[in-house]
């Protein structure tokens, strides 16, 4: 029987190189298109954690493969970012699949990943997570809230059996992570070009052969005058100047 927990070891495959040896845990990315993968990964409910931080805000992905080796799940883990902090995700893994791969972000960045772990979910504990992120949420704390989430879990296990239960217990965490793990201003952080990179991009406006002017047409009916005001600003601060 597998065992319920694992220390997998990284195995980098695309665009990433050891900073300071092989058993290191900081890493370089060198491209776009970076790739690690986990073998030997245990059947059935997995929760994936690791301990992250990188010098820039990248994207953590996790992809899982069935046993016939197609492309299953993809899982945005979350924004790594300079704090370092622990990170997870729960996936479902096929019965004769054993791997996983992990992206580390799409552009060149440097990055420490530690203390990655593979934890086998047992129904029960899986269970007691969705409470756990159900509760978490504090709309759901009332009488009424959790009477509905009774109820729809009770008819649930009546039409389709625990599996039923189970699977829209899976949908749920994932989709609650998902909701926590988004962090907007990282995301405006990650994706806002600098300094030098907007002066060269307002140099190539002004010596491309074409330049097509843009029209934009604002329908401000009910529009309160602040965002009117931000949306010009907007507009005017951009580096193309054929407007």
């Amino acid at each position: 029987m597998p065992k319920q927990d694992s220390s997998p070891k990284l195995i980098p495959v695309n665009q990433l190189r050891s900073v300071s040896g092989e058993a290191s845990e900081k890493w370089e990315s060198t491209g776009n298109d970076p790739e690690f993968r986990l073998e030997g990964v245990p059947a059935g409910l997995v929760k994936v954690s690791f301990v992250a931080s990188s010098d820039v805000p990248v994207d953590f992905v996790l992809y899982a493969y069935g046993a016939d080796g197609l492309l299953k799940e993809e899982i945005n883990i979350g924004v790594v970012s300079e704090k370092e902090k622990p990170y997870s995700a729960i996936v479902q893994i096929d019965v004769g699949a054993r791997l996983l791969r992990l992206d580390p972000g799409k552009l060149p960045a440097r990055f420490v990943i530690k203390s990655v772990k593979l934890k086998r979910m047992t129904g029960l504990r899986f269970m007691l997570r969705a409470s756990l992120n159900f509760l978490s949420d504090k709309n759901n704390i009332s009488l009424r809230a959790m009477s509905g989430a009774l109820s729809g879990a009770l008819w649930l296990l009546r039409e389709g059996g625990r599996r039923r239960l189970r699977d829209h217990a899976v949908q749920r965490v994932k989709e609650t992570a998902g909701i926590h793990k988004f962090n907007y201003s990282l995301w405006v952080q990650q994706h806002t070009p600098g300094r030098e990179e907007l002066q060269k991009m307002a140099q190539q406006s002004i010596t491309m052969p074409l330049k097509p002017t843009f029209s934009i047409l604002l329908l401000r009916a009910d529009a309160e005058e602040y965002c009117t005001k931000r949306c010009f600003e907007s507009i005017l601060a951009q580096v193309y100047p054929y407007w």
